[in-house]
């Protein structure tokens, strides 16, 4: 990961100065400076693949976890205030907000794929970045022994033949929140649940049962930017009265689908547009408001 060569100032506070820096083990350390007090702390874990973000957690002398007050954004802004952090902390939480142990667990649930391997720093697991193969499948190792056993039966999760509910399930472990006040609509953070918006359109409620996550991403690839891809996916059910799809689009039936029913919401998550996954007309023009139609 690439450190800022110079101390940055705070984006809401210019008495505010952040520095990075390396320690003798390579690890590193981020000292803040505020109210002319320097407060420090050691990076313990950095999350996100980077494209769209890396936010840092550390752990300062007191033992106590914090989300680092600075992050660094993939849309070539560099390091900025971490989303939810407040414009003007305490003093003490100029470095970071504490993070408790049930929250730091909830980090790095979705941000890892063996939580307890990521905390205890034991395994190879533990070394493992991002989502792979065993945060939806389960335990490669009880596949390989079953193998060699030459044991009848499988142990390892197929997901393709899973129905929507469980598909929804799997996926929402990390993109459904944590905090239930989000569950709302009207909440502007609501934006980044995808498997919370997905189940309240109507494409997944007047499905048989067939319309779920991976009828459009495929999980094993980065996720696709192409328009005409996701267009071909909704015109598929929608592009004729004889499909079993109810409706077809009066304003445009061929394509356009996006930009009406799945918009690029702007401005509610800084630096990190996300697509509106609660399918349906949206009145609303200015990003980040509540739609008032299905």
């Amino acid at each position: 990961m690439k450190l800022p060569e110079k101390p940055v100032v705070d984006p809401t506070d210019s008495s505010v100065i952040h520095a990075f820096r390396r320690d003798v083990k390579g690890g590193i350390v981020v000292e803040t400076t505020a109210e002319g007090v320097k407060r420090s702390a050691r990076v313990e874990y950095i999350l996100g693949s980077g494209e769209r973000a890396l936010t840092l957690v550390a752990r300062d002398p007191k033992g106590v976890h914090r989300e680092l007050r600075l992050s660094r954004y993939g849309d070539g802004s560099g390091w900025d205030r971490t989303t939810g952090h407040s414009l003007h902390p305490r003093a003490a939480d100029w470095l970071g907000k504490g993070v408790g142990e049930d929250a730091l667990r909830q980090c790095i649930q979705c941000h890892f794929v063996n939580f307890r391997a990521a905390l205890d720093g034991v395994g190879p697991e533990a070394h493992d970045r991002g989502v792979s193969c065993e945060r939806c499948h389960g335990p490669g190792g009880n596949h390989v022994a079953a193998v060699r056993l030459e044991v009848d039966g499988e142990f390892i999760a197929k997901t393709r033949r899973a129905d929507a509910p469980a598909v929804i399930r799997l996926c929402g472990q990390c993109h459904a929140p944590a905090d239930p006040s989000m569950a709302d609509p009207d909440h502007p953070f609501s934006i980044k649940f995808q498997a919370m918006t997905l189940v309240k359109s109507r494409c997944f409620t007047e499905s048989p049962g067939t319309f779920h996550c991976l009828t459009c991403h495929d999980p094993h690839k980065d996720v696709s930017k192409n328009k005409t891809y996701y267009e071909s996916k909704c015109l598929s059910c929608h592009s004729s009265p004889r499909t079993h799809a109810k409706t077809v689009c009066p304003v445009n039936p061929v394509r356009d689908c996006l930009s009406c029913h799945m918009p690029e919401v702007k401005g509610t998550i800084p630096h990190s547009p996300f697509t509106d996954h609660d399918i349906r007309i949206r009145h609303d023009t200015p990003p980040g408001l509540a739609a008032t139609s299905r």
